[in-house]
């Protein structure tokens, strides 16, 4: 039997302390850099750094990456690469796709 499902790009934990009445959320987001109009040609070695937080995240061999424990909201990530030019561009978190084309 084979099953198939979307990719899930968002991973929400939601934390409380018994003694608090709000719920803490932190998110995990997973995407991709790749070849620009290429999205199944990833960019291995890729370097992304969301400003913002200081935060690093390197790509896998299929160009793949994460960042865990973030809040909502919108962040700066400059993206390097072997050979390629520097990039910036906007991350909103939670987002339908975290994609990035270089």
């Amino acid at each position: 039997m084979q099953f198939t499902a979307p990719v899930v790009s968002t991973r929400v934990l939601g934390v409380r302390d018994k003694a608090q009445p709000e719920t803490e959320e932190r998110l995990q987001v997973k995407g991709m850099i790749h070849e620009k109009g290429k999205p199944e040609q990833g960019i291995a070695q890729a370097t992304l750094v969301i400003k913002e937080l200081g935060r690093t995240a390197e790509t896998d061999e299929q160009g793949r990456y994460a960042f865990s424990k973030l809040s909502r909201g919108r962040y700066t990530v400059r993206v390097q690469a072997p050979d390629r030019k520097e990039r910036e561009t906007a991350l909103t978190v939670p987002s339908k796709s975290y994609d990035i084309e270089l």
